[in-house]
């Protein structure tokens, strides 16, 4: 069998982890988080942060040591080379839950897009999985070129919030920084682990990785690394918002 073609550096794959990552997840979980932690949000990022990155390394170790498309299916057959049946298990259980993330992901784009546009919502999901199934077969190189460009935009709409936000409020306030609720900075620090994940994906691409020894620990860590930063100053950015607000509805008249 013909083997992959090894394209991917640490920038193309770090772009792939980054874009794996930071998602539709972030806003739908930060509100909650915020109602958990309170002026403790941004501790609650560093926590989960720490704990995934736990799993990240462990990725890391796993995926340069065993390079391959498999991944998660290859690891487990390695720990039990004498029974089939967990990589097996593994392997669908990866299938199923891939299928159903992108199914609802489509699902979801198509929600976004028909408060602009009214069209149909399954023609825009067959539409974009057409288009994305397109650029895939186009080799991997160019289909991380698409990627970076597409994270880039992504992260360049974050910054755009992220600016907009810290220049109303200015930088942030001393009382963000004032310890609260620890049970509840450990309650929301359980609610932002889901916006970590997606960097087990990297490890899919370990057969088409250059010198995946250093390059795929590099790009792990590389990744973890960058969306903390960004999830940090989002959460800044919703606290000193919130902080002002707060201050604002106390000095009112009533």
């Amino acid at each position: 069998m013909a083997e992959l073609k090894k394209s991917l550096g640490t920038l193309r794959l770090t772009f792939y982890g980054v874009g794996t990552i930071v998602g539709a997840g972030i806003y739908t979980v930060i509100g909650a988080a915020a109602g958990q932690a309170g002026t403790d949000l941004w501790l609650s990022f560093i926590f989960a942060a720490i704990a995934a990155s736990v799993s990240a390394m462990s990725y890391a170790e796993l995926s340069s040591t065993y390079p391959n498309a498999g991944a998660e299916f290859i690891f487990v057959r390695k720990a039990f080379p004498k029974i089939d049946i967990p990589s097996f298990l593994t392997g669908w259980t990866i299938a199923f839950h891939s299928s159903a993330t992108i199914a609802a992901v489509l699902l979801a784009f198509s929600g976004y897009f028909n408060t602009f546009f009214e069209v149909p919502g399954l023609l825009i999901s067959y539409g974009v999985l057409l288009l994305l199934a397109l650029i895939s077969i186009t080799g991997i190189k160019k289909s991380s070129t698409a990627n970076i460009i597409m994270v880039s935009i992504q992260l360049l709409g974050l910054l755009i919030l992220i600016f907009i936000g810290l220049k109303e409020t200015g930088l942030p306030k001393a009382e963000i920084f004032q310890i609260n609720s620890f049970s509840g900075t450990l309650a929301a620090t359980a609610t932002l682990f889901f916006v970590y994940t997606g960097f087990e994906h990297m490890a899919s691409l370990g057969s088409e990785v250059k010198n995946p020894g250093k390059t795929i620990p590099r790009a792990f860590l590389l990744t973890m690394v960058i969306t903390t930063i960004f999830y940090l100053l989002i959460s800044f950015t919703v606290l000193n918002v919130s902080v002002r607000a707060t201050t604002y509805f106390s000095l009112a008249p009533r």
